[in-house]
């Protein structure tokens, strides 16, 4: 499978009855239960595409979904979603992703039948495979602790269940404990742990929650990070985030005297602007123009900066937009720095 598309979670062996009326159905922003009543009542699966307003391929895809060409459309209920939306955030913390776009395809009865990350042609050729009913069209396996596609999914829609029952305002036990048992991740332990401290079982929620802060590596931090802090209240009813550490950064960087094809030498300012130790786990660069000098990994204490050194190449000429992201243990897990630079072509 070309790297383009990831296929992040395969589909299991079922098949979709997939009704094409020759209609367009795209909707914006909806919920869960908005998506599935129009998809009901059109008698279609339906597809949630995970999108941000920071993802250029996100509008990409959703201008293809609108060409009166595309076919895609035709075949489901399509309901673009911002994942930088609080009401939203839950999406790629279920999935454990962090590819943008992600087109969740659902069966009629609502059942996740396949994720697919990417917007290359391969990626919409499995999508519309897949809503046209066949089982197969690409694999990847996701998780060490399942034996098939099928329980992958089996898992994921379980959780997805507790999810809405616990919104609901249902008790999700025993059901939640068995997700857990098989395979636990943030996502499931936030929802014990948070059912557990909604029914008084504070043990519980506190084992749950101190089992989720263990995930602090830089893509839990960084794909779970609006739920920790949650997590840290339950375990201790005192805690502020006041008093975590805290990345302050300067949002926006602009480079001059670039030359096409030569290192730009630049650095970056980091302040630990909180009450505790500063924990950077990761720094991530947008494209390979941008390459990171000093290690990945620091420790800064409460009050002092430390600058990281970077290199800038530039592949073109004119304005360049990038990005350099920061994962931390901070209460701002993540912190990305806008790097806009004015490349000149070589002197002849």
């Amino acid at each position: 499978m070309n790297s383009f598309c990831k296929i992040a979670l395969f589909l299991i062996a079922a098949v979709l009855g997939a009704c094409n009326n020759g209609k367009q159905e795209i909707v914006y922003g909806k919920s869960f239960a908005e998506t599935k009543a129009l998809a009901a009542a059109a008698g279609k699966p339906f597809c949630i595409v995970l999108s941000r307003p920071d993802c250029p391929p996100c509008s990409d895809y959703v201008r293809t979904l609108n060409s009166d060409e595309n076919e895609l459309s035709k075949l489901a209920v399509f309901n673009i979603v911002d994942t930088s939306k609080p009401e939203n955030e839950w999406y790629p913390m279920w999935l454990a992703t962090a590819s943008w776009p992600s087109t969740c395809i659902f069966s009629p009865d609502s059942k996740l039948t396949a994720v697919v990350s990417g917007v290359a042609q391969q990626c919409i050729s499995c999508i519309e495979n897949v809503l046209r009913g066949e089982t197969e069209c690409a694999s990847y396996f996701y998780s060490k602790h399942y034996d098939s596609y099928g329980d992958v999914f089996a898992a994921l829609n379980d959780i997805l269940q507790c999810k809405l029952r616990l919104d609901a305002g249902e008790n999700i036990e025993p059901e939640i404990s068995l997700t857990t048992d098989k395979m636990a991740y943030p996502y499931n332990l936030y929802l014990k742990s948070l059912n557990a401290h909604n029914n008084g079982d504070e043990a519980t929620a506190k084992a749950s929650a101190e089992k989720q802060l263990s995930f602090n590596d830089a893509f839990g931090i960084r794909l779970y990070g609006g739920i920790m802090a949650e997590a840290k209240k339950i375990i201790d009813p005192t805690y502020s985030p006041e008093t975590d550490a805290l990345l302050a950064v300067e949002k926006q960087i602009r480079l001059v005297g670039c030359t096409w094809g030569e290192a730009r030498p630049f650095s970056i300012e980091i302040t630990n602007a909180g009450k505790s130790r500063l924990q950077i786990l990761d720094i991530m660069t947008s494209c390979s123009c941008v390459s990171l000098v000093s290690g990945k990994t620091h420790s800064v204490e409460p009050g002092k900066s430390l600058k990281i050194d970077f290199e800038f190449k530039g592949d073109r000429e004119g304005e360049v937009f990038r990005e350099v992201s920061f994962a931390s243990n901070g209460a701002n897990p993540i912190e990305t720095v806008e790097i806009t630079a004015t490349v000149l072509k070589p002197k002849e």
